[in-house]
């Protein structure tokens, strides 16, 4: 058949060339696409491949096509990964790849060990510097961030990428939020040495802009939700934070609780301050089904906050937790 393989053969073919012998020829031999009556198949002279160094790669796409590579007409891709490290609060792990020009389908398969980490950068050429042997990635010093490589040195050699049939990961390192609060957004340049092509790969850190908002690059947390024994360490955090006690209904009614609920209360209690007590006793009970609007959480307190124009507030709350919780 002359239709393509799904997944193209590679055949990695090593040749003794040395002394005075810079090139030598390797002879393909093709099948015919059907077989005689007797079902055997003719093989014929396809082509001659010359080789201009010790290797040859040769990849089949269908029972028909072939084409050849070697040592000299190799080329070589990189691309930045990085994962959530699943022990870490706030720590990313980061490889950067380089690795030789095989079929697309083929490097699909190597990759199948970062099918769940997240392409950080578009896979683009490398070239090695014209003297150069090897690729040494420069990790740069951050304020707040901690950089850390994994292994040391961070080197992929020219030689052994020739060889290698495999996709191995030489350049792995770590990224550490060392500062105050959550992690901020910082633009991240990492020299590569010896590499005419890229001379530097940028990208940015990962970050939580907004304590409500679900970062798809940080893992998962489910919050513990308050309850009635929190009241005072509530109403301690929002005091110590110059809260206006005097919006308290406003706050309350986006905490999810009732209009009516909340003109009980003012009808009930002397002043602002017992009227907040009140409500946010109430919503730390669960009171009209706050549950569904959100919870009694740290989270959904701060957000209402900022619904009601009280942002310093939430911000000043949401940092002296995030500070008690490093």
């Amino acid at each position: 058949s002359s239709r393509d393989f799904v997944n193209p053969v590679l055949l990695g073919i090593q040749h003794s060339v040395g002394g005075n012998v810079k090139s030598s020829e390797i002879k393909v031999f093709m099948a015919d696409d059907t077989p005689t009556q007797n079902m055997t198949f003719m093989f014929q002279d396809y082509s001659n491949f010359t080789l201009n160094g010790p290797y040859v790669y040769i990849s089949l796409n269908h029972f028909s096509g072939v084409s050849a590579a070697s040592t000299a007409d190799i080329s070589f891709y990189g691309v930045l990964y990085y994962k959530k490290y699943p022990k870490g609060k706030y720590l990313w792990n980061y490889s950067y790849l380089v690795y030789k020009s095989f079929p697309d389908a083929i490097v699909d398969e190597l990759l199948a060990d970062y099918a769940d980490w997240t392409q950080e950068t578009l896979k683009t050429d490398v070239v090695f510097d014209e003297n150069s042997t090897a690729i040494i990635l420069s990790l740069p010093s951050l304020q707040d961030w901690d950089i850390i490589e994994k292994i040391s040195p961070l080197v992929y050699h020219k030689n052994h990428l020739l060889k290698q049939n495999s996709i191995r990961s030489n350049m792995q390192f770590m990224l550490c939020w060392k500062g105050p609060g959550y992690p901020v957004m910082k633009l991240v340049a990492l020299q590569l040495i010896g590499a005419s092509q890229p001379v530097r790969v940028t990208f940015y850190t990962n970050s939580i802009e907004d304590n409500d908002k679900n970062d798809e690059h940080v893992a998962a947390r489910v919050e513990k939700n308050l309850d009635p024994t929190n009241l005072e360490q509530v109403l301690s955090s929002l005091n110590k934070n110059n809260y206006d006690a005097s919006t308290w209904h406003r706050l309350c009614l986006r905490l999810g609780l009732l209009e009516n609920t909340l003109n009980a209360y003012e009808d009930n209690e002397n002043n602002v301050n017992d009227r907040l007590r009140t409500c946010l006793h109430a919503w730390l009970q669960r009171a009209d089904k706050v549950d569904d609007k959100g919870g009694a959480t740290w989270t959904s307190l701060e957000k209402a906050l900022k619904d009601i124009d009280q942002k310093a507030v939430a911000e000043n709350m949401r940092k002296s937790r995030a500070h008690s919780e490093l």
